[in-house]
């Protein structure tokens, strides 16, 4: 008898989900037994632990609370009232026992006799624990036992105990055993209901899935017979798609094979056109610039618009690579490096089978402009895509970056210069002040003829420089602002030269040509050094391998309002011209205009900061001056400087020149440095002035308030220990405001001249300080001072 395959399926999948409802029901069944039981056992341990920790903690509550009671009647041993506290005590809830032991052990209770069957225990566990003050805990079949030692400070008074019922633990463990059975009895009932419900859902499913499968089975043989019949038509506009996951599957497979290669061969020439304009216009408008080679990889197929825009080429210009790389690498060893590189990338993109990591090179242009790109190369076949990614941009941007990041650095270490320059300027200005004092006063001492005359002289002279050169750097790191002075030019440039003449090279010729008189100008004399310095310098460096001539010339002129079309920062009038020349190598004109710029330098990493010229430049305009460069390369280099000048002294200057330096009044000196107060009193009684001294400013302002000894000017220090000369002066003018005040300074951070006046000091000088300028200055304060109080007094 035939039985359709339909009716097979059906009976086999029915008899599979009976087996396998019925083992999972007995399965069910076992689980929920097994289940029920450890639930039950659970519950009860964690009943059990909960109401164990409950006692404990109301336990150790109740030991507590009956130790705070009973310390001091135990430390008095008053018996009554222990015992009254332990009664007390014993009638709380399920508390079934309460003692109390003195030092001794020896037990005080309540009365009752369980002491005899709980007290040894009990007792043995609180006298071992003495060295200890945390309770002690003993958990039997019936009984909570808790203990705690007493003390006082150090002191052990004995201890306390009290014993808790579990009774109340066991009650409510035994009645939640009842109540998990009669759960655990209506839970049965309604299981085996719901396995009954459960097994005749399945016996449903199970019928649908079965009817469902078998249909599953022979749809898909009757859909291929349908498909069959299309094929037959020559109709392949059909969707074939995997029915079942069997034998059926994948002869569903092979026949959706065989009728894809039945449309391959039917594929038209047009569509193979249509592919191929997608891909040409694909490589034509891409955004990147790219190359498209095939056959041996050296016959160039196409290019794209990109690549035509960056480099200026077309493809009758690059037939071939090797026309590429010798159009746009035209320096023969450079290519010859370019082409090893690639050759090397061409290699591992074929083993590869991918592209590779880039080569960075710079390319000529069509224009001779270069151009910085990235090359990727990668193969696909016979055909190969190079393409290249402008880096220029990116290039320039990280060069100015690091440029930034040099003028930081530089900028970084001129304030540490700074910070140097500060911290030294203070006690280095001190040492020179007594080198200068002590030259001088041995110079005054000294006959006109004294052979150890001129000796002493150059060693003011020294202290001098090295004075200015304390300036220098603090003016270099802006820890200092000069004020311009009149001063004579030519002894200026004339140092300058002499030191050049030392760090100069014997190959390179120093040419000079000064005016042989005097040349007077408001000028700060220690800028003016560095200027010459900085110029000379460069010159020299320009000079160094072959040696040459360094030429400085100086002369006076006028300019006038015709000159003005030449020198257009300046006004008409008397200036000095200084001209400095070399025969070195050149500046180039491509960075003529940079020069002057702050940290630019062509000198090798180490060898120059490029701050030399632009600390020329801002010192020539701060004296309202002005500097031009003539330089051409391979012919040297010629600077011109104008600085104004001053041909009549001032009425000031000759006032002060005929002031009489000497004087009567009564001067205070104040510094810490016992030689500088040495040095400053024997100037200043050698003018004749009555000098006091101090080395406190805490003495030197009781000495003024006492006013035993009428003071008319002080001249203090300004750094000192306890107390800066600044606030020594501001305490002083809170009771003697027409005192005038002379600070001097090493250096200080702390003082400046617009502080100073606003302080009402009258002077601030900078150490060293020469005789007769601190004569000088000393007169023209005490002097201010007397015709402020003339007026003062004619105003009244």
């Amino acid at each position: 008898m035939r039985i359709p395959l339909k009716t097979k399926y059906t009976i086999l999948i029915f008899s599979i989900i009976i087996l396998s409802v019925s083992l999972s029901t007995v399965a069910s069944l076992y689980h929920s037994k097994v289940s029920a039981a450890k639930f039950t056992e659970s519950s009860i341990r964690v009943l059990e632990e909960g109401m164990t920790r409950q006692n404990i903690q109301r336990a150790e509550s109740q030991i507590n609370i009956l130790v705070e009671e009973l310390i001091n009647p135990l430390y008095h041993y008053d018996l009554d009232q222990m015992k009254t506290i332990l009664q007390v005590t014993r009638k709380q809830k399920n508390i079934a026992y309460a003692h109390v032991y003195d030092e001794n052990c020896t037990v005080i209770h309540d009365g009752t006799n369980e002491i005899e069957s709980f007290g040894k225990p009990v007792r043995e566990g609180l006298c071992n624990q003495r060295s200890g003050k945390r309770p002690v805990i003993s958990d039997t079949t019936h009984i909570l036992h808790i203990s705690r030692s007493i003390w006082i400070g150090d002191r052990y008074l004995g201890g306390a105990s009290i014993g808790l019922s579990k009774s109340e633990v066991i009650q409510n463990t035994q009645s939640m055993q009842e109540a998990l059975k009669k759960i655990e009895t209506v839970r049965s009932t309604d299981f085996s209901k719901n396995i009954i419900l459960i097994t005749v859902l399945m016996l449903c499913i199970g019928v649908f899935l079965a009817y469902m499968t078998s249909h599953r089975m022979v749809q898909p043989i009757r859909e291929m017979i349908r498909f069959l019949g299309m094929v037959g038509k020559r109709e392949y506009s059909f969707e074939i798609q995997r029915q079942t996951n069997d034998e059926v599957g994948d002869l569903f497979i092979s026949f959706k094979q065989m009728i894809s290669d039945l449309k391959t061969t039917t594929v038209s020439r047009d569509e193979l056109q249509e592919s191929e304009k997608l891909f040409r216009a694909t490589v034509e408008n891409s955004p990147i610039a790219m190359i498209v080679s095939r056959g041996d990889h050296n016959h160039v197929a196409m290019i794209n618009r990109k690549f035509s825009e960056l480099f200026g080429y077309d493809l009758a210009q690059i037939p071939r690579l090797d026309d590429f790389w010798s159009l746009a690498f035209p320096d023969s060893a450079y290519r010859t490096v370019i082409k090893e590189a690639w050759a090397g990338a061409v290699t591992q993109a074929s083993a590869n089978g991918n592209g590779f990591q880039g080569l960075e090179a710079i390319v000529t242009c069509r224009e001779e402009n270069q151009k910085e790109v990235l090359i990727h190369t990668a193969s696909f076949g016979d055909t190969r895509f190079v393409t290249f990614i402008d880096l220029t941009e990116l290039k320039v941007s990280q060069r100015e970056r690091l440029e930034l990041e040099n003028r930081l650095r530089q900028a970084q270490k001129m304030e540490s210069i700074g910070t140097i320059a500060g911290g030294v300027a203070h006690d280095f200005n001190n040492i020179l002040s007594i080198i200068l004092g002590h030259a001088e006063l041995a110079v005054g001492d000294l006959a006109e003829n004294d052979q150890a005359k001129p000796a002493l002289n150059e060693i003011k002279n020294a202290s001098l420089r090295a004075a200015a050169i304390v300036r220098q750097l603090l003016h270099f790191s802006r820890k200092d602002v000069h004020a311009l002075k009149r001063v004579d030019i030519i002894p200026v440039i004339q140092g300058a030269l002499d030191l050049l003449r030392s760090t100069t090279p014997s190959s390179i010729e120093i040419r000079k040509h000064l005016p042989e008189g005097p040349v007077h100008m408001y000028a700060d004399s220690v800028q003016i050094n560095q200027v010459l310095l900085n110029i000379c310098s460069n010159s020299s460096h320009a000079m160094e391998e072959g040696g040459g001539i360094l030429s400085v010339i100086a002369d006076t002129l006028n300019l006038d309002e015709g000159d003005l079309e030449i020198y257009t920062d300046c006004l008409p009038g008397p200036y000095l011209k200084i001209e400095i020349s070399d025969t070195g190598k050149g500046i180039d004109p491509e960075i003529m205009n940079r020069i002057f710029d702050p940290y630019f330098t062509t000198k090798a990493f180490g060898d120059g900061s490029g701050m030399g010229l632009a600390v020329v430049l801002g010192a020539i305009k701060s004296h309202k001056g002005t500097i031009r460069v003539d330089s051409h390369p391979h012919e040297g280099t010629r600077f011109e400087i104008l600085l104004p000048v001053s041909d009549k002294d001032s009425e000031q200057e000759a006032f002060d020149h005929e002031r009489p330096l000497t004087g009567d009044e009564t001067i205070l000196l104040v510094d810490d440095e016992e030689m500088i107060v040495t040095i400053g009193k024997t100037v200043l009684e050698g003018l004749g002035y009555t000098v006091y001294t101090k080395i406190s400013p805490v003495d030197a302002l009781v000495f003024i308030q006492s006013e035993e000894k009428p003071v008319d000017l002080l001249i203090t220090d300004m750094t000192m220990p306890g107390m800066s000369g600044a606030a020594l002066a501001a305490e002083v003018k809170q009771f003697r405001p027409e005192l005038p005040v002379i600070i001097c300074t090493g250096y200080s951070h702390l003082i400046d001249e617009d502080k100073a006046k606003s302080l009402g000091i009258s002077a601030l000088v900078m150490k060293p300080i020469q005789r007769r300028e601190i004569a000088l200055i000393v007169r023209q304060v005490l002097d201010a001072s007397v015709e402020c109080l003339k007026e003062c007094v004619e105003y009244e």
